[in-house]
């Protein structure tokens, strides 16, 4: 019951009229929807995950909003990793690359031990921004994380003296 009164009160954020002026995002935070979920965090995200996919495949996704989603799911469901990979994608191909940056940097923190954020911040760091030296940190710290590998170490490197 409780996770049904968050999504219609998302859904009724959504629907409100726009504001002039207005730059709050209508997306629920992590710890309201905590709340109404009643325990069901899961499968709370996964619903928010559903709705933010959907939005992108309609071609309705506005970067500021589904930045604003990603953060939320990921906060919901802190041991689910995909929505910020994937988010963070998505973000970045609505054209928004600082968000996808953002939103890769949080990733980082929320989940430290995984080489894919480092990985992929690396790369944007070094395609987007011609970061050579960055990128080239993010992808030795890839290299050192769990599923790390000498693949992302010679990347660095080869990024690094170019």
């Amino acid at each position: 019951m409780g996770i049904c009164a968050g999504l219609l009160a998302a859904s009724l954020l959504r629907q409100a009229p726009e504001i002039p002026g207005q730059t709050a995002s209508t997306t629920p935070s992590a710890q309201f929807l905590r709340a109404v979920s009643l325990g069901h965090d899961s499968a709370a995200a996964t619903l928010l995950w559903t709705s933010i996919v959907a939005s992108y495949a309609q071609r309705t996704a506005s970067p500021s909003e589904t930045v604003a989603a990603v953060r939320t799911c990921g906060h919901i469901d802190t041991s689910w990793s995909t929505p910020w990979a994937y988010g963070a994608t998505i973000v970045r191909s609505l054209g928004d690359v600082e968000g996808h940056e953002a939103l890769l940097q949080e990733a980082m923190a929320v989940h430290p031990d995984e080489y894919w954020f480092p990985y992929m911040l690396g790369m944007s760091r070094y395609l987007n921004h011609g970061d050579r030296a960055g990128a080239a940190d993010y992808l030795e710290a890839a290299a050192d994380l769990p599923g790390g590998t000498e693949v992302h170490r010679r990347a660095a490197r080869a990024i690094r003296h170019r």
